[in-house]
């Protein structure tokens, strides 16, 4: 079945283009650019991974696959699929990450998202990761391809920022800003789980929180075990934080059914924790006293045990 689809413009500003013509260099770095950022935008927002993990992503792929018409006084121009035409099937489920899509949206649609969140330095924003702020960081050195910047006119939005140098910018002092991922265990009970996806919630201090995971294994289908079960598993990955130092997913490597040396493993470390190990880190060489403060001091007993917990 032949697929419905929409233009969508990318209009590009630059010595390297003149007259809804483009140089083979500038041509070749939007082309290549867009392309790269739409797969990740799309994974981000679909799967709340920018990369690709696991198994064939013959699900969302679609939604990424545009196609260039050629360039006009407008720009580049693009025709693309809208969600309801390339992925039908994510529409006949509740959204597992974030808000529910939107039909008619494009790959074009959560791109612009990301980069209006990256312009505006939304460190909470969960639209982008540390492999697509390298993306968007790219275009500091557009200049040298002939590229000032790439503005999505038509896009569905009501709210359009330019990728251009201020995104690069802003990029790198996200990805600055983001904490290392961390690699921990952590006791839960998987629910939603996403096969098609790899992507799954998992239930921590008995339900009182959500966790955002994807399943970095070729094998998402083992993980429909344990929601049928409901028994608590042990899952261990690493742990991709937000700029803010807030969990933005986990990253699972093994799944297995918690145990009771597991018990321990209830809590994810704390976002402050991780925050001021990153502030320490950046100041260069550390004191004794950066490490552990002024000791004793007027920590309570619980506070304390949090702390060794973290430093596990």
């Amino acid at each position: 079945m032949k697929l419905q689809l929409v233009e969508r413009v990318v209009q590009v500003k630059g010595r390297g283009v003149r007259d809804g013509m483009a140089t083979p260099r500038a041509g070749r770095f939007v082309s290549r650019w867009v392309e790269e950022s739409l797969r990740r935008s799309t994974r981000m927002r679909v799967v709340s991974i920018s990369r690709k993990v696991g198994r064939p992503e013959s699900v969302i792929r679609p939604i990424w696959e545009i196609f260039e018409k050629g360039w006009s006084q407008d720009g580049l121009v693009y025709c693309a699929p809208t969600i309801k035409e390339a992925a039908p099937k994510l529409l006949e489920q509740p959204a597992l990450f974030g808000e529910p899509l939107n039909p008619d949206d494009t790959a074009f649609e959560y791109l612009l998202d990301a980069v209006v969140d990256v312009q505006h330095e939304v460190e909470e924003s969960s639209r982008y990761d540390t492999d697509l702020l390298e993306d968007f960081a790219r275009m500091k050195g557009a200049g040298k391809e002939g590229v000032e910047y790439l503005a999505f006119p038509n896009v569905a939005r009501t709210t359009r920022e330019p990728a251009d140098k201020a995104l690069a910018d802003h990029a790198c002092l996200l990805l600055e800003k983001t904490p290392d991922p961390q690699r921990v265990r952590i006791v839960g009970r998987l629910d939603m789980v996403r096969v098609s996806e790899s992507s799954f919630e998992l239930l921590i201090k008995d339900g009182q929180e959500r966790l955002r995971g994807v399943w970095v294994g070729s094998d998402p289908e083992r993980l429909g075990h344990y929601i049928t079960s409901r028994e608590p598993v042990a899952v261990d990955g690493d742990l991709i934080y937000k700029p803010n130092g807030k969990q933005l997913r986990l990253e699972a490597m093994v799944v297995r059914p918690a145990e009771v040396r597991d018990a321990v493993f209830t809590e994810l470390p704390s976002a402050g924790a991780i925050i001021n190990e990153l502030r320490l880190r950046n100041r260069g060489a550390l004191t004794i006293g950066d490490w552990i403060g002024t000791w004793p001091g007027d920590e309570t007993d619980e506070e304390l045990t949090k702390l060794l917990e973290t430093l596990r």
